[in-house]
This record gives C-alpha cells, sequence and structure tokens, in this order.
C-alpha cells in the first residue's frame, strides 16, 4: 500500500487545495487595500463634500466605500493629517459661515440645515473651530459690510 499511487495523489490534492485555500485568504486579506490611502481619503473628501448638510458617522462613511472604518480613518489621517469628522465638520463650519451671511437665516436654521443635532452642538464645535460664536462672526460680517458700502 506504501507504494500505491492513491496516498500520492492524495497528498497532492489536498497540496493544491490547501494552496488555493492560502490563495483565497491573501486575497481577502488584501481586499481592503485594493485602492492606495491617498485615493481613499479623496473618495471619503468627496463623499463629505456631498454630504455636508448630513449628519454621518465614519460607519456609514466607511461603508458607502465598501471599507472597514478603520481603513478610513487610517487613510483620511496619513492623506489629510486630521480625523474624518473633524475635516467633516471644518467643512460644515466653512459653510455655515457663508450661510451666517444670509440675514433671514436664523443661527437655529443653520445649524439644523447643516445636519448638526443641536444650535447648542454647533455654536460648541464652531466656537472651537473659529474662537467665536455664530453670533459674533454675524455681528463682524455685518459691520464689515457697512463698512465696505460706506
Amino acid at each position: 500500500l506504501l507504494t500505491s499511487e492513491e496516498p500520492q495523489l492524495k497528498l497532492t490534492c489536498t497540496g493544491r487545495i490547501m494552496t488555493f485555500i492560502s490563495i483565497v485568504l491573501d486575497r481577502l486579506s488584501d481586499s481592503e487595500s485594493v485602492l492606495p490611502n491617498n485615493d481613499i481619503a479623496k473618495q471619503i473628501r468627496r463623499h463629505l463634500l456631498n454630504c455636508v448638510n448630513e449628519r454621518l458617522t465614519i460607519s456609514e462613511v466607511a461603508r458607502s466605500l465598501d471599507i472597514s472604518s478603520t481603513q478610513a480613518k487610517n487613510a483620511f489621517r496619513s492623506t489629510f493629517g486630521c480625523g474624518i469628522i473633524t475635516y467633516f465638520n471644518e467643512l460644515k463650519i466653512w459653510q455655515a459661515k457663508r450661510l451666517l451671511s444670509d440675514p433671514n437665516l436664523t443661527i437655529e436654521e443653520i445649524a439644523y440645515r447643516l445636519g448638526f443635532s443641536s444650535p447648542a452642538y454647533f455654536s460648541q464645535i464652531f466656537r472651537k473651530l473659529t474662537g467665536g460664536t455664530p453670533s459674533a462672526f454675524r455681528s463682524r460680517n455685518d459691520r464689515d459690510s457697512q463698512n465696505d458700502r460706506e
């Protein structure tokens, strides 16, 4: 029986199956890194720009690109040097500054329009990123606009 070809055939078949499984597992583990980090980060940034008026979580952003949250966070931070939510809030505040120039919109309306959970949270993030409140920013811009017209 030791000289029979059957054990050799079983070993060859088992070896090929193990090689195949190994290749599949390698490809599955590499599937998250199909895109380079900077391409992933640029896609995340594009998604954030398109959704600036919404509330998003990192999980939702990652899911939209079919990647893990960890991969999304790492790719974004290595490309842009900050976290996804920090960048998203900066985009929202940039948009808020534009909206604050419209006297017909209340600060509360702007907060909700930009997807903040409350005007208080909006003001907190605004102050953190600009050093002042939305009201102070609006007042300063109103004064600057009047001075420009004079």
